[in-house]
């Protein structure tokens, strides 16, 4: 009887937690469909703003961070404070880049204008250096390492940032990529695929071989046409998959470089 009441005791106390971590888990959808409905209700435009401002951060809260910034862009920017709102440009900057919006994440960068605040040096480092604005990028990372460090620390820095720096990806054209495919497999070396170069011109040599004999046996219909169609799709076919190559390469560089960039600054310790 006893262990009875205890495992039924027990059962309660599980479903009431799981219940209550189920119910946390969905706060924030439910916090979020509130403070939209208190932006639309609202008579005063700077309370709309602020329940703008909290329903996105709710969405953050839910890693929604392509909806967290979407709400902030209907933050109307001129009910608020100068403080505020740069607070509000952080924060858009923040979930665009969280998002992966890297141009718009420069937009609102570019529109809160300089700061010295080391968040803000910080995430206009990150995102500039997802933009390849190296150079930009470089002169944030130093100023912010100027307003953490002095002295040995900050030559220290220094050092490890031109390290980095020096190491900047050199990204590859979609227009080179194409012009050297017109002689493969340059196209496909171009970006470090040489055996996949080297089957793509085989295919092409091998749909011109079959166009020339089918041509000098006198089949000069099924040549042309057939041998001109099969060897257009390989020739073309290398040529695009030379450019799409490129994205791939870009892609690869950009992504090492840029998470080296984000593990050497977020070492520091750069909280206000």
């Amino acid at each position: 009887m006893y262990r009875t009441l205890l495992s039924f005791i027990t059962s309660i106390f599980l479903c009431a937690a799981f219940s209550s971590e189920a119910q946390e888990r969905t706060d924030w959808a439910l916090k979020a469909v509130q403070y939209e409905r208190a932006a639309f209700d609202a008579e005063d435009p700077h309370d709309a703003a602020e329940a703008l401002v909290a329903k996105a951060e709710c969405y953050k809260q839910l890693r929604r961070f392509g909806d967290a910034a979407a709400t902030l862009g209907r933050v109307s920017m001129y009910m608020l404070t100068p403080e505020r709102r740069d607070d509000v440009l952080y924060e858009k900057e923040l979930c665009s880049y969280l998002a992966g919006d890297f141009a718009g994440a420069a937009s609102y960068m570019e529109e809160a204008g300089d700061a010295a605040a080391p968040r803000r040096l910080l995430l206009d480092a990150l995102v500039l250096g997802e933009c390849a604005r190296w150079d930009e990028s470089r002169s944030r990372a130093e100023t912010l390492l100027g307003t953490l460090y002095g002295g040995d620390e900050l030559e220290g820095a220094r050092r490890e940032l031109d390290a980095l720096f020096a190491r900047v990806p050199k990204l590859k054209t979609e227009k080179q990529a194409v012009f050297r495919s017109f002689l493969p497999p340059l196209g496909h070396l171009y970006t470090g695929h040489l055996s996949e170069g080297l089957v793509s011109t085989g295919l092409n040599a091998a749909a011109a071989g079959w166009t020339v004999w089918q041509c000098i046996s006198g089949n000069w219909i099924t040549g042309i046409l057939g041998g001109g169609i099969a060897l257009s799709s390989t020739f073309m076919g290398g040529m695009a998959r030379s450019a799409s190559l490129v994205e791939d390469y870009n892609h690869d560089a950009m992504r090492g470089f840029n998470d080296a960039l984000r593990a050497l600054l977020l070492q520091h310790d750069f909280a206000e």
